[in-house]
């Protein structure tokens, strides 16, 4: 799910904080601004307080107000392993991933940050890439951010910001493929097997000693990616390489590709960027902290997100309800209506929407404490929420409180996993793949735009999934929908409206 927001990136390094605002919702992120500001010379121990100063300073120059704020991390920091785990399923997997990394480790797993995304699924197992990010680093980062007036709703990995950055706009790679991101401070060199991340190491080879010695750089990433080889199970081979961030003279990129028995191709992402603030330069300076906000909106099925379990935002809303007047807490309502799904993976919906669910019954719960569905509990059955919030609507009318504040009708409506799920019920199995599914409210109607674009296999194929589609009895299906021959692909752009008073289908 693509979501549009402002949403604001901030990355720290050794010499400067630097802060973005990104535009998402389009198939590329739009680099609205970007700004930087050099570490004052200090001690370690004065660090925090150099970069608190700093970012107030990037704060002071931002125009564009964002909606939402990531923090990104370094590859450079990371622990990174694919383990397998002996079964399926999300949940079981998510609950066991600590376990199975936990052997691989020289150091408490308390003291890492973890997420993962699936690889593959092999004989009733999941194969994932579980990434650990030192919690110590992410703390003060954070408690950076909170001293100069931001808090990140979310923290991403700079590799993952640019591979993700990488694949927009491209065809769905297949196989094994591998990129080579180069920074000034260090290279991360990742392996794509289909739509998957399957591997990710830090290089110590910086823009600058890729100019001055290409065959030292060479060879450190074919040791790497042997490496990826002989523990990868399977019979795929590595299709290429492509290389991000840097710049060669012919020379030096001759010295370079000497070293591969793959093609090797390059790739300026600064070209995968909107706006006049994207300029082309090495070390991928600006293109991570649009990929970063890119994977924040949903771009990314590989999306990681460390701001969860002991480094989860801070509950905001709880302390208000308690002693807001009824008006206030329809506005909470409505913040959480839009906000939750602000920073949104793949592999987090039904978190997401189990945290919604949870949100709305203590809203029930905190407001009238004395109704019968309060005394009752919360229903093993309520999904999402939905009980909870028609006991919420009742008691506010039994109330007289119906025509305070914000409108319910709004949460009438369905919600973005209820669209994907009508979207997926429909689909002519793997003979079509949605590249966007972005829903954005009108300006001169209540009810959102709902916007799906994707790749049929061939035109009778995707004239099947837009007959199916335009019975839905969520979405409104605008006729004449576009579409472009490419080969034997049909790419295609399907509009649509939600129904109005429709609530969530089951």
């Amino acid at each position: 799910m693509m979501l549009s927001a402002r949403i604001a990136a901030v990355e720290f390094d050794d010499q400067e904080v630097r802060l973005a605002v990104v535009k998402t919702g389009g198939s590329v992120p739009t680099l609205l601004e970007c700004h930087s500001e050099p570490l004052a010379s200090a001690e370690p121990s004065e660090r925090e307080e150099a970069c608190v100063a700093a970012l107030q300073s990037l704060l002071e120059r931002v125009k564009q107000k964002p909606s939402a704020c990531v923090l990104v991390a370094g590859a450079s920091d990371a622990i990174v392993r694919a383990i397998t785990v002996p079964f399926k399923g999300n949940r079981r997997v998510s609950a066991a991933v600590r376990f199975e990394l936990e052997p691989y480790l020289a150091f408490p797993i308390d003291d890492l940050a973890v997420d993962h995304s699936p690889i593959r699924e092999i004989d009733g197992s999941t194969q994932v890439l579980a990434v650990g990010l030192r919690r110590a680093i992410l703390e003060n980062e954070l408690a950076c951010l909170n001293a100069a007036g931001l808090d990140a709703e979310g923290i991403g990995v700079d590799a993952v910001g640019l591979t993700a950055l990488w694949q927009a706009r491209r065809r769905a790679t297949q196989g094994l493929h591998a990129v080579l991101h180069v920074r000034d401070q260090g290279s991360i060199l990742v392996v794509l097997w289909n739509k998957s991340l399957a591997y990710m190491r830090h290089l110590p080879v910086n823009v600058a000693q890729m100019h001055e010695n290409p065959v030292a750089a060479a060879r450190d990433a074919q040791n790497s990616l042997r490496s990826f080889q002989t523990s990868w199970e399977g019979a795929d081979e590595l299709d290429g390489l492509t290389v991000t961030g840097v710049n060669f003279f012919d020379e030096e990129r001759q010295l370079f590709e000497e070293a591969f028995r793959v093609p090797v191709t390059y790739d300026d992402l600064a070209l995968k960027v909107k706006g006049n603030k994207a300029e082309s330069s090495e070390g991928n300076r600006w293109e991570t902290l649009a990929g970063a906000a890119y994977v924040a909106a949903g771009n990314c099925p590989y999306g990681y997100n460390f701001r969860q379990g002991e480094l989860a935002p801070p509950h905001a809303l709880s302390g208000m309800l308690r002693h807001a007047a009824f008006s206030m807490v329809i506005g909470a309502i409505a913040l959480l209506g839009y906000g939750a799904y602000m920073y949104l993976n793949y592999q987090e919906n039904e978190a997401v929407v189990e945290a919604a669910g949870t949100e709305i019954w203590d809203i029930l719960r905190d407001t009238f404490p004395e109704s019968e569905a309060a005394n009752a509990g919360r229903s093993g059955t309520d999904v999402g929420g939905e009980l909870a919030f028609g006991a919420l609507q009742s008691e506010m009318e039994n109330a007289g409180l119906g025509g305070r504040g914000l409108s319910l009708e709004l949460f009438k409506q369905p919600t973005p996993l209820d669209i994907l799920t009508e979207v997926a019920r429909v689909m002519p199995g793997d003979q079509v793949t949605l590249t966007l599914v972005q829903m954005q409210p009108q300006q001169t109607a209540r009810v959102p735009r709902v916007t799906i674009d994707g790749v049929a296999d061939n035109p009778e194929v995707f004239n099947k999934f837009f007959q199916a589609l335009s019975q839905s009895k969520i979405l409104k299906v605008e006729p004449n929908p576009t579409s472009e021959s490419q080969g034997s692909k049909l790419e295609f752009t399907i509009n649509a409206t939600l129904e109005e008073n429709t609530g969530a289908q089951g």
